[in-house]
């Protein structure tokens, strides 16, 4: 959905842009203990609201991002942001 009208404005090919979203599902899920143990420290719902800051910290990020590395950093920022609300969900 996103992929082609990225590429179409900037030219930086399909497998290019789609690493965004392989970083986004890494760190969303690779960082689930080290997020468990924070709400185990502070309880789920500053670590749930700290994961709202930063999804929309991402998304305001992806909306200006105009070089892959920026994409690549929102992406990464979004998915620790994802990866917090997950754990209360899961718990």
């Amino acid at each position: 959905m996103f992929v082609n009208p990225i590429d179409e404005k900037y030219h930086w090919g399909r497998a290019a842009i789609q690493v965004a979203f392989t970083i986004f599902v890494v760190t969303e899920t690779w960082l689930v203990p080290v997020e468990g143990y924070l709400v185990d420290k502070y309880g789920p719902r500053p670590v749930v609201v700290a994961g709202g800051l930063l999804c929309a910290i991402a998304w305001a990020l992806n909306s200006v991002a105009s070089s892959l590395p920026m994409l690549y950093f929102a992406a990464a920022v979004g998915g620790i942001g994802g990866g917090r609300g997950l754990w209360h969900l899961r718990r």
